[in-house]
């Protein structure tokens, strides 16, 4: 079960640090060592387990000739908190790059004294000198690691670290064209790559959502009391997401498939959830979502999942949450409208190809040799092959506009990944008229031009895809 799982890699933990401080000694071995922990750790939640401990060989007949994987590797040497990358080619031995190390990284100034650190802190501004600085850039892709991806068209990486909270995918120095894939293992290229949309499958999209208002009403059943009590201490305020039914409604509208549900206002309750994220293959959630967690949290060690608080401080906020968060009598041993990863991870969503969580902060949560404790910990806990998830706190007319797109490109007939590609470039196409200061001007006149909207990367970098093959 997994609580023997976890003792398990308690007794193993020790052996597999040990491992990562060989380096480049034997990057095989390395290579299997990896995949060897992420198989086990990721079979804590599953319900019916079955262990496997892939060797690069296995992942290696996986790849195509212009396709590479990638695994980055958090470790201690000399007391200090390193990073590496492991590269596995089509063919020959796995590559040990040498990266920086994970205090470079933090405290690395990205505009004036303010640092990587400080970005990751949710401000908007950081965020776009963030991944606009070159010089970090080639930090996290080092001229050494780039020589040894020159060939790839394709690079499959899993992050580890810091880089769970970074996407990296969108720094990549060279100009050339590159498609990368975020895994939370590349132990998911073992997976048959079934990328194939189909619009008669059926879609569930839940938005528009009243968290004033629900149509469940004192519902019995398990409910993470902890999460509900960890809010409500906050009195945070969730304000309506027009953009959320705008959203839905069109995509809704765009699929025009009789096999899809739209569920919206007070009827996007738990137990409504819980019923029918079971029965869609695809699935797309426009809410508010909030993690109220430490993101630069990075522990060392395992978080025992029956004991801890971390997967009720990642939340998505369902009808009715807002009022029941309001009520100093509400019970939290019934259901609140509160959506925790913890709930979700409790959930049988092995038929969910893909689900989009289209809510501030879905991808966030605390960081351990496990990975990230948070929803998108849930979903792979709960079964779900794919995800698309955020970053930080999203623009909802911007979310809009990337989301409409993704499934416009979809429908058109591109695979997931080249379509959420395509609605990334296609932010850069939404333009407006401003009225902009003309510095060049000696007149100091304004002039009207017409400007990029969501370009920015706080806009366009808001979302990673995780999962997909």
């Amino acid at each position: 079960d997994s609580g023997e799982r976890e003792m398990y890699w308690l007794r193993m933990r020790p052996f597999v640090a040990d491992c990562y401080r060989l380096e480049g000694i034997d990057p095989a071995f390395l290579y299997d060592v990896t995949l060897f922990s992420k198989s086990i750790l990721m079979q804590f939640a599953k319900r019916n387990p079955r262990p496997i401990a892939p060797s690069h060989t296995d992942i290696q007949r996986k790849l195509k000739k212009n396709e590479c994987a990638v695994e980055f590797i958090r470790y201690e040497r000399n007391d200090e908190i390193r990073f590496g990358a492991l590269v596995l080619h089509s063919s020959g031995a796995p590559k040990f790059i040498h990266m920086a190390s994970e205090r470079e990284i933090l405290d690395y100034a990205v505009y004036g004294k303010k640092t990587v650190r400080d970005a990751l802190k949710n401000d908007h501004k950081l965020i776009d000198h963030l991944y606009t600085n070159e010089d970090f850039r080639t930090m996290v892709w080092n001229k050494h690691l780039r020589r040894e991806l020159s060939d790839a068209g394709t690079i499959f990486f899993s992050p580890d670290g810091i880089f769970h909270q970074i996407a990296i995918e969108y720094m990549y120095p060279d100009k050339r064209s590159v498609s990368f894939h975020r895994l939370t293992s590349t132990n998911e290229l073992l997976r048959d790559r079934d990328d194939e949309y189909k619009r008669s499958d059926g879609m569930l999209l839940c938005g528009g959502i009243d968290f004033y208002r629900s149509t469940e009403e004192s519902a019995e059943g398990y409910n993470d009391a902890l999460a509900y009590n960890l809010l409500q201490k906050k009195r945070i305020k969730f304000g309506d997401l027009k953009g959320s039914m705008v959203e839905v409604d069109s995509i809704y509208r765009l699929r025009a498939c009789s096999g899809d549900r739209l569920v919206t206002g007070a009827s996007v309750t738990e137990t409504a959830c819980g019923e029918l994220f079971a029965e869609y293959p695809v699935i797309q959630l426009a809410t508010h979502g909030f993690f109220g967690g430490d993101t630069e949290h990075f522990g060392e060690d395992l978080i025992p999942r029956t004991s801890d608080r971390t997967m009720s401080e990642s939340v998505l906020i369902l009808s009715g949450a807002q009022q029941n968060m309001m009520s100093d009598t509400f019970d939290p041993t019934k259901k609140d409208g509160i959506l925790s990863a913890r709930e979700i991870s409790e959930m049988n969503l092995d038929s969910v190809r893909l689900f989009v969580v289209s809510a501030c902060q879905s991808g966030l949560g605390h960081v351990t040799p496990d990975g990230v404790y948070g929803i998108q910990r849930g979903l792979k806990n709960a079964g779900v092959k794919a995800m698309v998830v955020s970053l930080w706190e999203v623009d909802d007319e911007a979310t809009r506009h990337f989301m409409i797109n993704f499934h416009k490109f979809l429908i058109d007939g591109r695979d997931v990944q080249s379509a959420f590609d395509a609605a990334r470039a296609s932010m850069d196409a939404k333009t407006v008229w401003k009225r902009i200061f003309d510095r060049r001007s000696d007149t100091g006149r304004y002039v009207v031009e017409r400007s990029s909207m969501y370009s920015a990367p706080k806009y366009k970098n808001a979302f990673i895809l995780i999962d997909n093959i």
